[in-house]
């Protein structure tokens, strides 16, 4: 289970930097960073196969998606100056709490002792869904310039 977990990690990592080289490549027009993202991007994928046989892929996506965007969101902060506000900064925590919502209780509906309790768990698991996917929009958004916008919803 643990090299589960890395290699989860390492789709995380191959993820993000693909999306930190988008601004790199100037609309595809620079090939070596092209040729680097594309391969970020399918080691990514690669990685994840691996990974979906092992954890639900609810569980996985929720993973990867919210701390891929929390990631971004710093990660351009750092190197491309670009704006993190006090309302970035708190979609960012909501993010991080919802992504612990729903992983806490998708354990929680694989162990539920009777329906009720199941029911609840997939009720929170859905707020805790909800934490993270609207607010990772919101800080996309905000967080990429006009020109940029696009390319990375898409990639979302």
């Amino acid at each position: 289970m643990t090299n589960t977990y890395i290699f989860l990690f390492g789709a995380i990592v191959c993820e993000v930097a693909g999306t930190m080289l988008l601004p790199v490549t100037q609309n595809f027009t620079k090939i070596t960073p092209s040729v680097i993202l594309a391969i970020c991007y399918m080691s990514a994928f690669y990685l994840l196969t691996f990974v979906v046989n092992k954890i639900p892929i609810a569980i996985v996506y929720a993973t990867w998606s919210g701390l891929g965007i929390f990631s971004i969101a710093i990660l351009g902060y750092i190197f491309y100056k670009q704006a993190l506000n006090w309302q970035t900064v708190l979609g960012l925590f909501i993010i991080i709490i919802g992504i612990l919502i729903f992983t806490s209780t998708a354990i929680l509906c694989g162990f539920a002792p009777n329906i009720q309790i199941l029911i609840t768990a997939r009720l929170f698991q859905g707020l805790g869904a909800a934490m993270f996917q609207a607010n990772a929009m919101a800080i996309l958004t905000q967080t990429f310039p006009d020109n940029e916008r696009g390319k990375v919803i898409g990639l979302y």
